[in-house]
């Protein structure tokens, strides 16, 4: 019987406080419609943040209608957003422990016709009136980008060639010739130069911000010295990243894929596919209107691209031996004007043969 009791008075305060911590929480719903016609917006995002903020989310259905459950007490803020309109941002919304709020929002049709540059003159202005030609990519183009590096996408705009060196690794060029290393340009993340100082130019994104933190990105194609410097001859490639202000919360990708197919292991590639992975996150925090912080991480892996091509580049330095002394691979590295050094043990005559057939001076020291 006793046992029968404490059963019954556990459930019963489960049962209580469930009921209490369900009471101390509040609900948000309403409907998301087109302003000039009035018709439900499917899919809209509503993403409400809390003043100590912690974030909560939620979508409209086939109706324009959400709902926002277990919201603790308290002021919140809304941002609407729906793609091909303006987003709505809405304040002291109060959420009332027991109660649901009801907040309706209508959302204008918004066009990114002239959308604000700032890498023309470095200040703020509109796109049609910037003194010189720029390529630009949104938020929205980055997101979409129908690669596995949205750096890659850069190459899609107009008057812009890449050098791929690596599966991260790309390097930029405009109106002039492009290689690995081009020291004619210039790449600034929120106005900052990101060129490697050991090297003297800009590595591509080894050293960039992750898609999720990338708000735009200006390109200049042509000389830009008189804004940006002596090197800014080809140039010029502004990366702009979110503001933790206006992009609070935390933001998570993962990646995944293969290369490496139909490789042949004779020739030294791999045997089968190699898959690749990839995984990154964004942390953004407001303390108030004053201070703000955010928080990056990113991670990949892949099985780059092999280079599996040995032949000699100074096949025509062979002479009387069937072994080239000076044999150079095509990707083969450290081997430049090397030879073996056990050829040099047959007679003075080999070196003296060697000499004639490479036009090299090769002093004779006797042991």
């Amino acid at each position: 019987m006793k046992y029968n009791f404490t059963i019954l008075l556990t459930v019963f305060l489960c049962v209580f406080l469930a009921a209490e911590y369900v009471h101390a929480q509040g609900t948000l719903r309403g409907v998301v419609t087109d302003q000039q016609d009035g018709q439900p917006l499917v899919g809209a995002n509503i993403l409400l943040t809390a003043a100590d903020g912690r974030t909560r989310g939620a979508g409209t259905d086939l109706d324009g209608v959400y709902e926002v459950r277990n919201l603790a007490a308290g002021l919140y803020s809304a941002r609407v957003s729906y793609v091909g309109y303006t987003d709505v941002r809405i304040t002291d919304i109060t959420i009332v422990s027991g109660q649901t709020e009801t907040l309706n929002v209508s959302m204008a049709p918004g066009l990114s016709l002239n959308p604000v540059v700032f890498s023309a003159s470095r200040v703020e202005e509109n796109i049609l009136d910037a003194p010189v030609t720029i390529e630009r990519m949104d938020v929205i183009a980055i997101n979409n980008t129908p690669s596995d590096n949205y750096y890659k996408s850069i190459g899609n705009l107009k008057g812009i060639d890449i050098t791929t060196s690596s599966i991260n690794f790309q390097i930029l060029n405009a109106r002039g010739f492009s290689s690995t290393g081009n020291t004619r340009m210039v790449q600034m993340i929120d106005g900052m130069d990101t060129q490697a100082p050991a090297l003297n130019f800009p590595i591509g994104n080894l050293n960039g911000p992750s898609e999720l933190d990338v708000e735009s990105l200006e390109f200049i194609p042509g000389s830009a010295s008189a804004l940006y410097g002596p090197n800014a001859m080809n140039g010029v490639l502004l990366l702009n990243s979110k503001n933790p202000f206006a992009y609070p919360g935390l933001s998570v990708f993962v990646r995944s894929g293969f290369n490496h197919i139909g490789g042949n292991e004779d020739l030294g590639e791999p045997g089968s596919a190699q898959p690749m992975f990839e995984t990154s996150f964004r942390y953004a925090h407001v303390f108030d209107n004053r201070f703000a912080f955010k928080a990056n991480f990113s991670y990949m892996r892949a099985d780059d691209w092999r280079g599996i091509n040995y032949s000699d580049k100074n096949a025509n330095l062979q002479g009387n031996l069937s072994v080239n002394p000076a044999y150079d691979g095509v990707h083969l590295f450290g081997d430049d004007g090397s030879f073996n050094i056990g050829l040099l043990a047959f007679s003075s005559d080999f070196i003296q043969s060697f000499s004639a057939a490479t036009g090299l001076p090769v002093p004779l020291a006797q042991q």
